[in-house]
C-alpha cells in the first residue's frame, strides 16, 4: 500500500522530534495527536470545556485535508490530565459523533499548559 504524508512538522532544533500530522496508508488514516493550541500557542488554560472543543477542532481540520470528517474516526485515545475532568470532555465529545468510535482514554498526562490531546485513527471508505 502506498503512504502519502501530510501536514510534516518540523520542531526547533533542541527539541529532536519531528513528525507527521496526518497519514494515510490505503484507507487508514493515522491523525497525531492534537493540542488546543492556535498558532502554536496553548490557549483556554484552566478550561478543559473550550480545551477539548478546540481540540477537536483541530483534529477536524486534520481530517479535511485528506477529505474526512470526524465521521469517519473508527479509534480515538485521549490523554486527559486527571480522571475528574471526564464529564465535562464527554459533555463537549458526545454531540460532535453520530457513531461513536473506539475508545481509549488515558489519565494523568498532563502537558505544558494543557489537560488534554487527542489522536485518531479513521477509515476512508469508498476512496
Amino acid at each position: 500500500m502506498d503512504r502519502h504524508d501530510h501536514a510534516f512538522v518540523r520542531l526547533p532544533d533542541e527539541v529532536p522530534l519531528h513528525f507527521t500530522r496526518v497519514v494515510r496508508v490505503g484507507p487508514l488514516v493515522f491523525v497525531a495527536g492534537q493540542i488546543p493550541a492556535r498558532d502554536g500557542q496553548i490557549v483556554h488554560t484552566g478550561d478543559i470545556e473550550a480545551q477539548t472543543r478546540l481540540v477537536y477542532e483541530n483534529l477536524a481540520t486534520m481530517l479535511a485535508e485528506v477529505g474526512l470528517t470526524l465521521d469517519d474516526v473508527v479509534k480515538e485515545t485521549i490523554y486527559l490530565a486527571d480522571r475528574d475532568l471526564l464529564p465535562q470532555v464527554a459533555k463537549v465529545r458526545e454531540p460532535l459523533f453520530r457513531r461513536y468510535p473506539a475508545n481509549t482514554t488515558v489519565f494523568g498526562s498532563e502537558g505544558h499548559g494543557y489537560a488534554i490531546e487527542i489522536d485518531a485513527i479513521a477509515l476512508a471508505v469508498g476512496d
